[in-house]
């Protein structure tokens, strides 16, 4: 894992629970944040980011079924969970 790892998730944390940002770019951050996570291993850490962005407005199903990164979250029960809240939210938006 890299050494910077600390100061990373530092660092998103920060940007993720700026003043001033908007709920699209703090969900963005924290996907960003959830993908690092899970890129490194860092699973149930990568589920608090995803998890903390289902509660934002993420509608993108596209990024939960098809980013890379992810797929070691796929098989979890918390990616069902967090899946089927970003999916009525994405029905709602679409539909």
């Amino acid at each position: 894992f890299p050494a910077a790892y600390a100061e990373s998730t530092t660092m998103l944390e920060g940007l993720a629970n700026s003043l001033g940002a908007s709920p699209q770019m703090r969900c963005m951050q924290h996907e960003i944040a959830c993908e690092y996570l899970a890129a490194y291993g860092q699973i149930d850490a990568a589920f608090d980011w995803l998890e903390r962005a289902s509660a934002l407005p993420l509608v993108s199903l596209l990024w939960l079924d098809r980013c890379p990164a992810l797929d070691a979250l796929r098989g979890d029960a918390r990616f069902g969970r967090v899946r089927a809240i970003v999916a009525a939210r994405a029905a709602a938006v679409w539909g």
